[in-house]
C-alpha cells in the first residue's frame, strides 16, 4: 500500500490552494451561495485537513437545509474540538438536527403503520 507523501515544496501550495478556496467559501458564503461554500469548504478541507472547515461544511450545509449533511459535518468537527463557540454552536445544532431526524422518523413510521 502506498501512502502519498508531501514534499516541501508541495505543502505550501497546498496551504495557498486551501487558503484560496476557504476565501472563495467564504466570499460565496456571503453572497448566499451556501452550495458553491460548501463545496469550497470541502476541497480546503482535503487539502489541508482542519478541523475549523468541518464546521464551515456544517455551517453551510446547514443553511441549505441539508440537515443529515450539516449533521454528519458537526459530528466530525465535534470529534476533538476544542472548548470554543464552534464547539457550543456545532453541539447546539446536533441537538436540535437531531431531534428533526427523529421526529421525521418518528412520523414515517406512523405514517406507515395507518
Amino acid at each position: 500500500m502506498c501512502v502519498p507523501v508531501l514534499t516541501r515544496a508541495q505543502e505550501p501550495y497546498r496551504e495557498r490552494e486551501a487558503r484560496a478556496l476557504f476565501e472563495a467559501g467564504q466570499e460565496a458564503y456571503m453572497q448566499a451561495d451556501f452550495e458553491g461554500a460548501l463545496q469550497s469548504f470541502q476541497r480546503a478541507y482535503e487539502l489541508s485537513q482542519r478541523r475549523e472547515l468541518l464546521f464551515n461544511c456544517a455551517q453551510a450545509a446547514d443553511r441549505m437545509r441539508e440537515d443529515h449533511v450539516a449533521l454528519e459535518y458537526y459530528r466530525r468537527f465535534l470529534n476533538g474540538a476544542p472548548e470554543s463557540e464552534p464547539r457550543r454552536v456545532a453541539e447546539s445544532r446536533v441537538e436540535f438536527l437531531t431531534r428533526l431526524e427523529e421526529e421525521a422518523n418518528d412520523t414515517s413510521s406512523e405514517a406507515r403503520t395507518t
